[in-house]
């Protein structure tokens, strides 16, 4: 494990400072690598990292196992993002960058080139064996045209040098093209509880952002007309199941426990106050 270098770059941004950094954790959920919160922009930080390139590229996940078959199908993120950034899509070339097994990528119906970036060597095999009409690489390197669109669904906070792919992909979109971004919210309401915290707080999320470090790492990167939105990305059951058994997966195991009015309500609630899970942006190259 190596010195996280966000730390570094985050303080030369003015986003942490050392003075302000709090100890939240001695260690994430799977390693021994304390957790550090600047006490005044409220950004979360990893003190180390162990996201190589071959850590990635040798990650298997077992996608027949019920816990990923329901997050993907429960949760249907990869519809849901087609459906929310329709207009955007449409007609479009599409790069996704971190495409996972090609999920989004796969349902976009009205967009025209569409490509991914995957490090894992499982998600890429699994790619060309059923999703033979996608055009997957390992890396940016192999890639020589621009794109209208390019997207990172929860992508970024794994990345160690965030404004530097960030200044990359920019020289890979088109004039007028457009960066769509998803990542955790370090404002969270749910890190209040502290089973969640301990469950949350992951070695491959080396960040969590705020809007405000969001939209500056863009910025620093080139991008300009940054538009960030507060996102509820897991639902008032999943929260129920935080709230009263302490677990993950409540959108699962309590899917019926709330209806679509409170639920709708509760995300309200959580964006209108700015403490949902997950924020997106938006920026012009």
């Amino acid at each position: 494990m190596q010195k996280n270098p966000l730390i570094k770059e985050f303080i030369k941004l003015n986003l942490v400072h050392n003075k302000n950094l709090k100890k939240i954790s001695d260690r994430t959920r799977d390693k021994k690598i304390k957790v550090w919160q600047d006490k005044k922009t409220k950004v979360i930080l990893l003190d180390r990292n162990l996201t190589s390139n071959n850590y990635y590229k040798k990650k298997k996940i077992n996608i027949k196992s019920k816990n990923y078959n329901n997050n993907l199908h429960l949760t249907n993120d990869a519809i849901r993002r087609v459906n929310q950034f329709k207009k955007i899509l449409k007609n479009k070339s599409v790069l996704d960058f971190g495409c996972a097994y090609g999920d989004f990528l796969s349902y976009l119906k009205n967009s025209k080139d569409l490509y991914g970036i995957e490090i894992r060597e499982q998600c890429i095999n699994h790619i060309k064996k059923n999703k033979k009409y996608l055009k997957i690489f390992p890396d940016l390197s192999f890639i020589e045209r621009k794109f209208d669109i390019i997207t990172l669904f929860h992508v970024l906070e794994h990345m160690p040098k965030q404004i530097q792919i960030l200044k990359q992909l920019k020289k890979k979109i088109k004039s007028k093209g457009k960066i769509i971004i998803e990542v955790p919210h370090a404002n969270d309401i749910l890190f209040k509880i502290e089973e969640f915290k301990k469950f949350s707080l992951w070695s491959e999320h080396l960040v969590l952002h705020t809007k405000k470090s969001l939209k500056i790492i863009l910025q620093k990167a080139g991008f300009k007309k940054i538009k960030i939105n507060y996102f509820q990305r897991y639902n008032l059951n999943n929260h129920m199941g935080w709230m009263l058994f302490n677990k993950a997966d409540g959108h699962v195991f309590l899917k019926k426990f709330m209806g679509k009015n409170s639920i709708k309500k509760y995300d309200n609630y959580l964006i209108k106050n700015k403490i949902s899970d997950t924020l997106i942006a938006i920026a012009t190259a």
